[in-house]
């Protein structure tokens, strides 16, 4: 039993290297059941069920490898990751400088790193499988964070976002993960891609505006939480029917935000739209736009994130901005002008 176990254990790391993270914690969770006190089990166990998002799970198993090797640096490290994680998500406490540290990369720096990658591992790939990789847009790790805001109706305007109590300036709202992010030209067989991956990704992107009011009527299924990161809705369960690519470009077109094109070096600070690169988030595409927002929105490689931008009372809407509110006076009014 206990060879068995051991043997479940390594190949469940060899599964966390090629990041099947739910066969490493099929393996490691048998090998677990084998010899209960094996710490490498409890430590392989704990970093699959991060992965997979099931942070109280991986608290759990990688508190049990801790008692079992106490000294262990990688499991120390793991565990401290995972209720790092588990702040971010309950009550969106991230550490700000290293967020915008990637903020300043959500340029042209971010696609540069991709294509790096991608050159290392050219050799033995094809032609097409590394221009697929070539157009990854990186991804933030945090975990998504959901505050207080809930998505309702208004007789004006459709659906839209609102908040649940009474909230001061600068409060984070919410901090999303994308569906989906790249090139436009590669967005819409992305986002056909995406949704055929499961049911509920496949209603969730059906059910977004499409620029009329019927299309406004619906409120979605699925929970905050669930629309703030798509990819727990990944289940299995595949739809029973395909998303056109014209329906895909029509979403697109009435939900996807341009990714922001940083330039640190500029004083005052220059944050322009990349017309090269897009991404489209669940939840964040509720909110209504307006020339006089109230929020203030920043997109970090995949994550999208919200704050207050003035203080707010129970029950009042979200209005995003039509042009970046980071943008000086003189550039947003000019960029206002073609709004009539």
């Amino acid at each position: 039993a206990f060879d068995r176990a051991a043997a479940l254990s390594s190949r469940a790391q060899c599964r966390l290297k090629l990041k099947n993270f739910e066969g490493a914690r099929e393996d490691a969770q048998a090998a677990r059941a084998l010899d209960p006190e094996n710490p490498k089990a409890w430590y392989r166990l704990g970093v699959a069920l991060s992965a997979l998002g099931r942070l109280s799970e991986a608290q759990e198993a990688l508190g049990e490898a801790l008692q079992r090797r106490p000294e262990d640096a990688d499991v120390q490290l793991a565990l401290r990751a995972v209720l790092k994680r588990q702040s971010e998500g309950s009550e969106g406490r991230y550490d700000w400088l290293q967020v915008y540290q990637k903020y300043f990369e959500t340029g042209p720096l971010a696609v540069a790193k991709s294509k790096g990658k991608v050159k290392e591992k050219s050799r033995c790939e094809s032609e097409c499988e590394v221009m697929a990789e070539d157009r990854l847009i990186a991804t933030l790790d945090v975990e998504p964070y959901v505050g207080p805001v809930r998505v309702g109706y208004s007789p004006e305007r459709g659906r839209g976002l609102f908040v649940t109590e009474d909230v001061a300036k600068g409060r984070l709202l919410l901090c999303a993960r994308a569906l989906v992010t790249g090139l436009n030209e590669d967005l819409p067989s992305q986002l056909v891609a995406a949704a055929e991956t499961s049911a509920h990704l496949m209603e969730a992107v059906r059910s977004l505006s499409r620029g009329h009011p019927e299309s406004e009527q619906k409120m979605p299924a699925l929970s905050m939480a669930q629309l703030a990161k798509p990819e727990d809705l990944i289940d299995g369960d595949e739809p029973l029917d395909q998303l056109p690519l014209e329906e895909a470009r029509n979403i697109l077109y009435h939900n996807q935000f341009s990714l922001p094109l940083v330039n640190p070096n500029a004083a005052p600070l220059e944050v322009g739209n990349d017309t090269e690169r897009s991404g489209l988030w669940l939840l964040p595409v509720f909110v209504n736009h307006s020339c006089l927002p109230n929020v203030q929105r920043i997109i970090v490689l995949d994550c999208l994130f919200l704050r207050a931008g003035r203080d707010l009372k129970e029950g009042e809407e979200l209005f995003d901005g039509y042009v970046e509110t980071l943008q000086p006076l003189w550039h947003r009014r000019e960029s206002l002008e073609a709004y009539g």
